[in-house]
């Protein structure tokens, strides 16, 4: 996840500053919620890092989609406490991701792709080339390669 350089429609409008992918391995229990939550809050640390305020997050995750911008409300009010009374299991990513937000204008985007070379669901910008995927792609993998750390019980 995160922003590359794109000019806006209309040929030389403005251009977001560039945010690089990365490959890191999750720290603690590992989910693919938790990674997708956990990729976000990954982009909006780079955001804020460069200064930028106003993005467009893409993902996949229609689970980080709902929870941020639909759920966390409820969550909150509720002592952090699903509709059926249980609680929230990835509470911690969800606050850190709430966090990050504070201060940022996201637009969240679910993008859509089928990848037909591993019969998954992917996402990515509409304007990504099938060049800039696989390099994704490959970056997920690389991240999930790497040693895990010993973090307790995320």
């Amino acid at each position: 996840m995160g922003l590359r350089k794109m000019p806006l429609p209309g040929g030389n409008g403005p251009k977001c500053k560039q945010l690089r992918n990365v490959a890191e391995r999750l720290e603690g229990r590992q989910t693919n919620q938790r990674a997708e939550i956990q990729a976000a809050c990954k982009a909006l640390e780079q955001a804020k890092s460069q200064n930028i305020t106003k993005l467009v997050l893409y993902t996949d995750s229609m689970h980080t989609i709902n929870g941020i911008t639909k759920w966390i409300h409820s969550w909150k009010l509720n002592d952090w406490k699903m509709s059926t009374g249980k609680e929230v299991i990835n509470r911690r990513d969800f606050e850190k991701l709430d966090g990050l937000t504070q201060g940022l204008d996201v637009k969240w985007v679910s993008m859509t792709l089928i990848n037909t070379t591993h019969s998954s669901l992917c996402t990515f910008p509409a304007t990504l080339d099938l060049e800039e995927m696989k390099k994704l792609i490959k970056l997920a993998r690389e991240g999930a390669l790497k040693p895990a750390l010993d973090t307790g019980d995320l």
